[in-house]
């Protein structure tokens, strides 16, 4: 079937002569019925870099690129596909998707021009969107986040599988003499994963060091002022504990942040307090980390790390993953923006009006971004995306 690319119908006071020398090429060679192959050489040689404009401002700040930790031209090098990347506002007419930030009011919508991609991306979990959303309904072509049912799905890490001997991460020789647990967090708040209650007691059956605000352990690097900054935290815990407890600030579909890869890529085994255990099998071998849901009781689970730091060939037995794979050390944000320049790559349509282009795009559009957020299934009478938890006397369960 022939193809062609949704800016030929982007009205052609907005294109240069060259994309109207090009559409006329594209016109020429199905009108003479020229072969899939000679019309695919012309569109892979000649097709526009893709613009991505940043709208309004990101976590309450109005941004520049360097706050998207694009600080310059070689930050996107890594990806496959090379996109132009821009806040300003006045690029809109020229930009192929518009990023808006779910966590950020939108008080000032622009025109949907017919041949861009409206994207919501959200990277916090609903139970952290805090902003309204119930009217942005009718608005988003695309969504952006960790969920696995995203158009442009970004999860907070990756793990890799080994190409060669030369990438295997050998462990340091101090095993035997690193502290049992580590934990470093910076929102001291009651969240609804109850995990700061979870932490207190466990806390009451095995040594525990807190880091960062909410202890009094100082982590090197943890503060998020720089690009990729928290990585300098880990290295640091991954050279002194044999765990990390790697607990949400929430317990909701998909959402596992990057110190769960963090603590795998520096050589720790994640205690993980999440979603569940299925979940991050998805994304890591199962050999890779401790869930707390698989303990009836936290002294339980107590019990059972500090068997393992009895017994090295046991606790090591969580490291035969890195025979086969290695973390993804590219920063997410960095991902984030690679998966959805390859994404307006791939993206092509059969059709060529801009009346049709509409029509397409109001039947892929989502009607409530509200719904598709907090619901399953994008519908309100579903049930929550969260759950709730509760703990006491040394006991936690999950509720809906």
């Amino acid at each position: 079937m022939l193809i062609i690319f949704q800016f030929f119908a982007t009205n052609q006071t907005n294109t240069t002569e060259d994309e109207r020398e090009y559409v006329h090429k594209i016109i020429s060679l199905i009108s003479n019925k020229t072969t899939t192959t000679s019309l695919k050489r012309i569109i892979s040689t000649q097709k526009k870099i893709k613009r991505i404009l940043f709208w309004g401002t990101f976590y309450d700040v109005t941004p520049d690129l360097k706050d998207y930790c694009i600080t310059d031209e070689k930050s996107m090098d890594f990806c496959d596909r090379k996109c132009e990347y821009t806040v300003n506002e006045q690029d809109l007419n020229q930009s192929d998707a518009v990023v808006f930030h779910g966590r950020d009011t939108v008080t000032n919508f622009p025109t949907h021009l017919p041949h861009q991609r409206w994207v919501f991306l959200m990277f916090e979990s609903p139970d952290n969107s805090w902003t309204n959303i119930s009217e942005w309904n009718n608005i988003f072509d695309w969504t952006m986040s960790y969920r696995r049912d995203s158009d442009v799905f970004i999860p907070y890490g990756e793990l890799m599988p080994i190409s060669g001997q030369s990438e295997r991460i050998v462990l340091s020789a101090n095993i035997s003499s690193r502290k049992l647990v580590a934990w470093a967090v910076s929102n001291c708040d009651m969240v609804s994963s109850e995990r700061k209650a979870l932490v207190d007691e466990l806390s009451k059956f095995i040594p525990i060091d807190v880091y960062g605000t909410c202890g009094v352990h100082h982590c090197p690097g943890n503060s998020r002022v720089q690009c990729n900054d928290p990585q300098r935290c880990y290295e640091y815990l991954g050279h002194r504990y044999k765990f990390y407890l790697s607990f949400e600030n929430s317990i909701c579909q998909d959402y596992i942040t990057e110190k769960f890869f963090l603590a795998l890529s520096n050589g720790m085994v994640p205690v993980v307090h999440g979603p569940s255990k299925n979940t991050y099998q998805n994304l890591a071998p199962r050999n890779s980390f401790i869930h707390i849901a698989d303990f009836s009781s936290l002294k339980d689970l107590a019990d059972y790390l500090l068997h393992l730091n009895q017994n090295d060939e046991a606790y090591m037995k969580y490291f035969s993953w890195r025979e086969d794979f290695v973390v993804d050390k590219t920063y997410y944000f960095h991902r984030a923006w690679c998966s959805l320049c390859i994404k307006l790559y791939e993206e092509i349509t059969p059709i060529i009006t801009p009346t049709e282009i509409i029509k397409q795009k109001q039947n892929h559009i989502y009607a409530s971004i509200h719904n598709w957020w907090f619901y399953t299934n994008g519908s309100s009478t579903k049930k929550k995306l969260c759950r709730r938890v509760t703990v006491k006397n040394g006991t936690f369960k999950y509720y809906e």
